[in-house]
């Protein structure tokens, strides 16, 4: 069953948004110095698992301008969207809201393109409906689309009147777009195929991106330490009274959003404008505010006896543990609950007891009644067996982020702690133990306020002020780029009779140099490919096969070119030579999977794609 494409903008945000800090107080934003009519404009978009926001950043100026429709008389600065099925009426409900919720795991799982047709595997959402990587492009790209409209029409963005507004939108330069850490590059690919077909700009390299907990550092950077000097910082835009970042030394970034965790270190230099990509470390792992939601079904809301007397079937095999990031578990678990009414009614209550017992000043219990089962849920239980195992999993993650960069825990001076799963006390109180020395920055969430900001949204409008915080190499150079030019490079050795159609290493690297392609900075990624290494996002992995219909997973399955190698080595003589047969099928693979796109893989982007933004 297919989803359908009557998507409509709502204002408002499912989940809890920032607005107050521990250090502060609720955001409040100043008042900025008037643009001119010669201006250039750029766009902070924070697109969040269940949402987005949107910060302008005036370049001249450097001033920050937050977007924002009225709901009900007040300013609502979080959009959330729905999308109404066709069909079953029994999960018509399961599907609004939740389904935009894959598009980042999706996204990232596969490029697309298989055999002749383009987009031919269908994901299952639950055992009753499916849907199309081409679809979910689709149906986001009509989705955002309307929400630009919307805010174009209706919008409004703090301190600019309506002349000011209506220019900002029609002088965007470009949109700088918050990432997950660590993802492919088919999700990029996919994002900006998005930006594109909705008409925020019109070329590929207006659209850059950037980690989330980059954004976020940059959310704290000061007045005045960037090329252009801004008349309000991200951090004055944010709150009047927010812990300053120090003026060297090592800052932790934790950011637990809906699907994610992810973990940044840096050891800022004195002056910020030195602050390169390059001087992040990062890692991630797979768990979230709706992991949370799961382990509070399992672990709080019923009990063995329960699974076996309704129609909730929950095998041993979709039982992950509490806090741990179990993939296959976890995604059984999510097919298991999403094909039930109960299951769906059972996420939705875990997600409101977030809100009614782990929030500040809250009850200490709640009353749960499911037909003729009633319960009573305390507070103590779902921290110590929901919330307690997602801190010591994210004690582990961080001790093994110190142990692979040798940073010292007593060397972290500053400690920024933002997302919906990352505002908890108990997240704050173990941070506060864990670095003595530092201080922490952690965002809470008011249950029933709205929210007036994310903090992402005003850190990647500042990115532009900073562009080397922009990850340049590997955005310029995808692998994907990367696996094509080195396909024509061999394909060329071959036409142009090289002897036995062999080159070595050396000479390989020799004719992409000529073609402009600084081998030096991506050589590391070219040998991994001529190893025929694949990255990640050119076919779903064998943990996403499990979203896949049977029919779409035989598909995979019989897919000649993710298994043959495309590149054959001598080892004797230190050379490769191209597999004709199989580039063949790459040729092929790859021609579907761009069909219908605004991007090219032949093409980086260019290299002004960040001189641009530095001269501005």
């Amino acid at each position: 069953m297919a989803l359908g494409k009557q998507p409509h903008l709502e204002p408002g945000t499912p989940v809890a948004d920032c607005t107050a800090s521990r250090v502060g107080e609720t955001l409040v934003f100043n008042p900025v110095k008037t643009p001119t009519s010669s201006s250039t404009w750029y766009l902070g978009l924070d697109w969040g698992t269940t949402g987005l926001s949107a910060t302008f950043l005036h370049r001249e100026t450097g001033s920050f301008h937050p977007i924002y429709l009225e709901s009900n008389g007040s300013p609502c600065y979080r959009f959330a969207g729905k999308c109404h099925t066709n069909g079953d009426e029994r999960l018509a409900d399961s599907a609004q809201d939740r389904w935009l919720q894959e598009f980042k795991r999706l996204f990232a799982a596969s490029l697309g393109g298989y055999s002749d047709t383009i987009w031919e595997l269908q994901w299952q959402w639950s055992s009753e409906i499916a849907f199309s990587l081409e679809q979910i492009v689709a149906e986001l790209t009509q989705w955002f689309g309307q929400w630009l409209a919307t805010v174009q029409a209706s919008g409004k963005a703090v301190g600019l009147d309506e002349a000011d507004y209506q220019q900002a939108w029609s002088q965007l330069a470009g949109v700088v777009v918050g990432m997950p850490g660590g993802i492919s590059d088919a999700y990029g690919f996919h994002l900006r195929e998005v930006l594109l077909g909705a008409g925020l700009v019109e070329h590929p390299q207006q659209i850059f991106l950037v980690e989330d907990t980059v954004a976020i550092l940059a959310s704290q950077f000061p007045q005045g330490s960037a090329t252009a000097t801004p008349k309000v910082s991200p951090a004055s835009t944010l709150s009047q009274r927010t812990a300053p970042l120090p003026s060297s030394g090592v800052t932790l970034v934790v950011h637990s959003g809906a699907s994610a965790t992810e973990l940044a270190l840096v050891s800022l230099p004195e002056n910020y404008a030195d602050l390169t990509h390059d001087r992040f470390y990062f890692r991630n792992f797979t768990y979230g505010g709706c992991a949370l939601d799961q382990d509070t079904v399992l672990q709080v809301l019923l009990d063995g006896s329960y699974w076996e007397s309704t129609e909730l079937t929950i095998p041993p095999e979709a039982r992950p543990k509490p806090g741990l990031p179990e993939r296959c578990p976890r995604d059984r678990l999510t097919m298991a609950l999403r094909s039930s009414h109960l299951g769906i009614m059972l996420l939705d209550i875990a997600s409101d007891l977030k809100k009614v017992l782990l929030e500040p000043n809250n009850q200490d219990s709640y009353w749960l009644q499911i037909g003729n089962y009633c319960r009573q849920i305390q507070r103590r239980d779902l921290e110590s067996r929901v919330l307690v195992p997602f801190v010591q999993q994210l004690n582990r993650e961080l001790n093994a982020l110190f142990s692979e960069t040798g940073i010292a825990v007593q060397s972290v001076r500053h400690a920024i702690c933002t997302g919906g799963n990352a505002s908890y006390e108990a997240i704050g109180r173990w941070l506060r133990q864990k670095l003595p020395n530092a201080t922490i920055v952690q965002d809470v969430y008011g249950e029933g306020k709205q929210a007036t900001q994310t903090r992402i949204a005003c850190g990647l409008a500042a990115v532009p002020l900073y562009p080397q915080l922009l990850p340049r190499g590997k955005a310029q150079y995808s692998d994907y780029f990367l696996l094509w030019e080195l396909l024509d490079v061999l394909t060329r050795a071959s036409l142009d009779r090289v002897p036995k159609s062999c080159l070595t290493q050396s000479q390989i690297f020799q004719w992409l140099q000529q073609r402009g392609i600084p081998v030096v900075a991506v050589g590391d990624r070219l040998e991994r490919l001529l190893e025929n290494r694949w990255p990640d996002g050119l076919f779903p992995d064998g943990e996403d096969e499990l979203w896949l219909t049977p029919a779409s997973r035989e598909t995979l399955q019989q897919l000649q070119v993710r298994d043959l190698p495309l590149f054959e080595r001598d080892r004797e003589e230190g050379t490769y030579r191209l597999n004709l047969q199989v580039a063949t099928l790459w040729r092929k693979y790859f021609h579907s999977a761009i069909k219908n796109s605004y991007q090219k893989l032949q093409e980086p982007l260019p290299a002004q794609i960040y001189s641009e933004v530095s001269e501005k």
